[in-house]
C-alpha cells in the first residue's frame, strides 16, 4: 500500500513543523504550504525531505494549482491566525485569515473531481476557545457543549468548524473537526503565554541587576498540552478519525497560568520577580477550559505522553538558545 501523501497548510509554523517531522518518521510523503515572505527556519532540519510551496491561502487559484499537482491523501489544515490577543486588535484580519482561507481550501477540493477522489481525509482545526465562558457545571467540556465564543479568534474558529461540517453534509467532503486545547513547546512564537514567559526568563537570566518580568492575568486556568503530543493526535485523526465527528485533543487536565509561571521561575537560573501589567490584560478572559478527550482516546488511541515539566524545560531551553545566538 503506498504511503499517504500528507498536505499540511502552515507547515513552516510551530505545530506544522512538528507535524511534518512526525509524518516523515511515520514514512509519509510530506507536502505543505507556507505564507510567502515568512520564515521557514522551523523546517531547516528536514527541508530536503519535504516539498513546500509558498502560497497565500487567500489566493484560491494558486491554492487550487498546488492541490491539483500534489493530489494529497490527507489534508491537515493548520494555517491560521492563532493569537487570541491579536484578534482583539485585528479582528478583521483574524476572521479573514481563518475563515476565508478555510473556505478556499474546501472549495478547491470540492470543485475538482480528481481531488474529490484522491483526498481521503481533511482535518480541520478549531480550538477550545469556541466554547467561551463555560459554566463550572460544564467542565470538562465535551464535544456537545454549545459554541459561545467571546473573542474574535474563537468566533473565527467556530465559523471554520461549522463550515467544515456543512461541506461534509452538503458535498460529501471527508472533514474531521478538531477542537484542540492550548498546546505549547519549542518553536512557539512569542504572543502566547508559555513562550512569553520563557522569552522573558531567558532574556532576564542574561541581565545583571534587578530582574522583573511583566505579566497579564494569572488566574485563568487552561488545559495545556505539549505540541508534540497534539500533532500525534492530528495524524491519528487523519488516519482513523471519522468524518462528521468532532474530536477534542488536550491533556484532560487543568492548570492555572500562575502555576505555569511558578514552575518556569523555578527553572530559572536567576531570581526573577513577576508583576502584573494592566496593559497585558485582555478585554474579556475565559476563566477556565478543560477538555474531555475520551472520544479521541477511544476512536483513534490518542494518549498524551510528554510530562508537563519536560514541555516547560524544552521550551525554556529553546528560548535560551535563541538568546545565545
Amino acid at each position: 500500500m503506498p504511503a499517504p501523501r500528507v498536505f499540511i497548510t502552515g507547515i513552516a509554523g510551530f505545530a506544522g513543523s512538528h507535524l511534518a517531522e512526525l509524518c516523515l518518521d511515520a514514512g509519509d510523503v510530506v507536502f505543505g504550504t507556507w505564507l510567502p515572505g515568512t520564515s521557514t527556519r522551523n523546517l531547516d532540519a528536514i527541508r530536503d525531505e519535504i516539498e513546500i510551496t509558498a502560497v497565500d491561502l487567500l489566493n484560491p487559484k494558486a491554492l487550487t494549482r498546488v492541490l491539483q499537482r500534489i493530489r494529497p491523501t490527507w489534508v491537515i489544515h493548520l494555517a491560521a491566525s492563532t493569537s487570541v490577543g491579536d484578534s482583539f486588535s485585528s479582528p478583521g484580519n483574524t476572521i479573514r485569515n481563518n475563515v476565508i482561507s478555510s473556505l478556499n481550501l474546501l472549495e478547491a477540493i470540492r470543485q475538482d473531481r480528481n481531488l474529490m477522489k484522491s483526498v481521503e481525509k481533511i482535518v480541520m482545526l478549531a480550538s477550545n476557545e469556541v466554547y467561551g465562558r463555560v459554566r463550572p457545571s460544564q467542565i470538562p467540556v465535551d464535544e456537545n457543549t454549545p459554541l459561545r465564543p467571546v473573542n474574535p479568534y474563537g468566533a473565527s474558529k467556530a465559523a471554520v468548524d461549522l463550515i467544515a461540517e456543512s461541506y461534509r453534509a452538503s458535498f460529501k467532503l471527508p472533514t474531521v473537526r478538531v477542537r484542540a486545547s492550548n498546546h505549547t513547546g519549542p518553536r512557539q512564537a512569542p504572543g502566547f503565554v508559555v513562550p512569553d514567559f520563557c522569552n522573558s526568563i531567558a532574556r532576564l537570566e542574561r541581565k545583571s541587576g534587578k530582574r522583573v518580568m511583566k505579566v497579564g492575568d494569572l488566574s485563568a486556568r487552561r488545559d495545556f498540552s505539549d505540541v508534540r503530543d497534539i500533532v500525534k493526535g492530528y495524524r491519528q485523526l487523519a488516519q482513523d478519525g471519522k468524518p462528521g465527528i468532532v474530536y477534542h485533543l488536550g491533556s484532560g487536565k487543568v492548570r492555572s497560568i500562575q502555576s505555569v509561571l511558578d514552575s518556569l521561575l523555578k527553572l530559572a537560573t536567576q531570581p526573577i520577580t513577576a508583576v502584573v501589567d494592566p496593559k497585558k490584560l485582555r478585554p474579556v478572559e475565559v476563566p477556565i477550559l478543560r477538555a474531555d478527550i475520551s472520544r479521541a482516546q477511544r476512536d483513534v488511541g490518542f494518549k498524551p505522553s510528554i510530562p508537563w515539566n519536560q514541555t516547560l524545560l524544552d521550551t525554556l531551553e529553546y528560548y535560551r538558545q535563541c538568546r545565545s545566538k
